[in-house]
């Protein structure tokens, strides 16, 4: 598809160009999830360049910020389970996002298992949210569907 192709949504009560989605939704929000490597990332990306804009979430940058942990134990701890990351704070930084307020997103650090700082989000009628877990958000309370 073009870049100056009409994208339709269907939105229940027939089709839509782009254009109007405002008009039918105050905030789109679009769950990925999949395996490492599967494309979850390249998707975001893209959905975001179609868009012209959007704002993405992804759970990478909401894993626990271990910088308490011993360096050397942290190697030890398991970072492909749910409690690993911190869904408290994604969670209010999705329904402040949803609700047009900018957020600060945490950047982490894989190298260190520490956040190294934080990246303003800004409000936008799209919002993605990407992560290998997210497909299991139901379990603490992310609900994609």
């Amino acid at each position: 598809m073009g870049r100056d192709a009409t994208l339709l949504l269907d939105v229940g009560n027939g089709f839509v160009a782009r254009e109007e989605m405002k008009e039918h939704f105050r905030t789109f929000v679009i769950g990925i999830g999949g395996g490492t490597g599967s494309g979850k990332t390249t998707l975001a990306r893209s959905l975001v360049n179609h868009f012209s804009g959007g704002c993405v979430f992804d759970l990478d940058s909401y894993y626990l910020d271990r910088s308490q942990t011993e360096f050397q134990d942290r190697d030890y701890l398991n970072y492909d389970e749910p409690s690993a990351f911190d869904i408290r704070l994604l969670l209010d930084h999705l329904r402040r996002a949803q609700a047009g307020e900018m957020v600060w997103k945490p950047r982490y650090s894989f190298e260190n298992h520490t956040r190294t700082g934080a990246e303003k989000l800004y409000p936008s009628t799209l919002i993605i949210v990407e992560g290998l877990l997210l497909l299991l958000g139901k379990s603490y309370g992310l609900d994609c569907t």
